[in-house]
């Protein structure tokens, strides 16, 4: 883990946050709009995750300072005797933070509801 990194479950008022992080980078920037106040989708989308036993959306915090985000969804199945497989996305780091490591360390942060899940797919979108 990356020195005093924390990974906790994202909150409602970091949305603005997140939604900066994900439109920073020339494919984000097509597909998301980064307005004060947000739009309302976000926030329908983030309440639809947040009700979801079945998703979870992350912040990295260092210092108290949101530094990267990540989202993973599980995924019941009949393969391999019914095992749940984790799905990851949206995964960010904070422009200023690029190049440390940072990514690299929020993927191996240990989380409990990962740990019985086999990796599915991880999203690289272009």
């Amino acid at each position: 883990m990356s020195a005093g990194m924390r990974l906790r479950e994202a909150k409602r008022e970091d949305l603005p946050t997140i939604v900066r992080m994900l439109a920073d980078d020339p494919l984000g920037q097509k597909r998301h709009r980064v307005e004060d106040p947000l739009p309302k989708d976000y926030y329908a989308a983030f309440d639809a995750i947040a009700a979801s036993p079945s998703n979870a959306l992350y912040v990295a915090e260092i210092d108290g300072a949101i530094v990267g985000t990540l989202q993973l969804t599980f995924i019941p199945g009949l393969d391999y005797l019914g095992a749940e497989r984790m799905m990851i996305e949206a995964v960010r780091v904070a422009r200023h933070r690029r190049n440390a490591g940072l990514g690299k360390a929020i993927l191996a942060e240990e989380n409990p509801q990962a740990t019985a899940a086999a990796l599915l797919a991880f999203f690289a979108q272009a």
